[in-house]
């Protein structure tokens, strides 16, 4: 293949861990929303932002190119999983894009978290001039990120499998079973203690209040697809993180917060918080919406949220 977009390792396409060969003829591939992407041959140069970098690097996918969140100074230290920016061209950080280096990079296709407000045709973070300048260099593949977690994860292994990769090689069968095992082990769990209440909290960037995660968010879907009772306003329709003061947290009565990792700060600096019946009890567990979009990341954390549960009193 030219160089840059695959280093296939060990899960290459032959027996003995190689890169498969160029596929002549069309390529395709479609996203979970139904938006399929064609070109005239499978994709020899690709630019991803950082979330799909660190959800295809499992597969061995190296993309040659790399932008968006995950990138930027103070940036969750989750949002690129294993991937290395060292191995690919860095040609916008957070919301930011360097058109002339993207254009250097001279992609195939570029992908990344797509928009269903544009039909999942451009990056979600793009004003509609940026997005007019990157469709002139190279098709964009959006990803339907607001589908639930499994549904993203299994859209990045078909991209994967779309640009050359192996997806059932022994690590990744692994990582999904592991994925299996923790969720089965989180239901069980929770069905074991069906009053416990779990409070998602976000207070990045907020003095005075936090956002509250719920059903909107993939993550927060995931838990109640696994039995779990939010605790937290309803907010508007579709809205994902209604705000709340520190004032009226403690309206939302919950045995178990989760805490966003990047409010570790402003939770430190919040004495209502701190005064939380599950805080003060140490009933807290991590969690962040820029996790990777992997089986791995995600069985990790589905662990941490059974044990966390398994360790709660009814302190609500």
């Amino acid at each position: 293949m030219a160089a840059g977009l695959l280093t296939l390792t060990a899960c290459g396409g032959g027996g003995d861990g190689s890169a498969p060969a160029t596929t002549s003829g069309a390529w395709s591939w479609s996203n979970g929303a139904g938006l399929t992407t064609e070109l005239d041959a499978r994709p020899d140069t690709v630019v991803v932002d950082a979330y799909s970098a660190a959800a295809l690097w499992p597969y061995g996918v190296r993309p040659d190119a790399v932008f968006g969140y995950g990138l930027e100074e103070g940036a969750s230290s989750l949002a690129l999983g294993d991937a290395d920016p060292d191995e690919m061209d860095v040609v916008g950080r957070g919301g930011e894009l360097d058109i002339e280096a993207l254009a250097a990079a001279g992609p195939d296709l570029i992908v990344g978290y797509g928009s269903d407000e544009t039909d999942w045709t451009q990056w979600t973070w793009w004003d509609d001039d940026v997005a007019g300048k990157v469709e002139s260099i190279a098709p964009f593949a959006g990803v339907a990120f607001q589908e639930d977690v499994a549904d993203v994860i299994g859209q990045y292994a078909s991209l994967a499998e779309a640009l050359g990769a192996d997806v059932h090689g022994a690590e990744v069968v692994q990582a999904e079973k592991d994925f299996d095992a923790a969720a089965a082990r989180l239901r069980e769990v929770v069905a074991a203690e069906p009053d416990l209440t779990v409070l998602p909290l976000n207070a990045a960037g907020l003095a005075s209040g936090a956002y509250v995660g719920n059903e909107a968010l993939a993550q927060m879907r995931l838990l109640t697809d696994l039995g779990v009772t939010l605790a937290g306003p309803d907010g508007e329709a579709g809205e994902a993180w209604p705000e709340i003061s520190w004032e009226v947290v403690d309206d939302y009565p919950a045995d178990v917060v989760l805490e966003y990792v990047g409010s570790k700060g402003e939770f430190a600096d919040a004495p209502t918080y701190q005064a939380l019946p599950a805080v003060k009890a140490g009933q807290v567990a991590d969690w962040d919406d820029k996790r990777p979009s992997t089986y791995a990341s995600y069985a990790t954390w589905l662990d941490e949220v059974a044990d966390a549960y398994e360790a709660a009193d009814d302190v609500a």
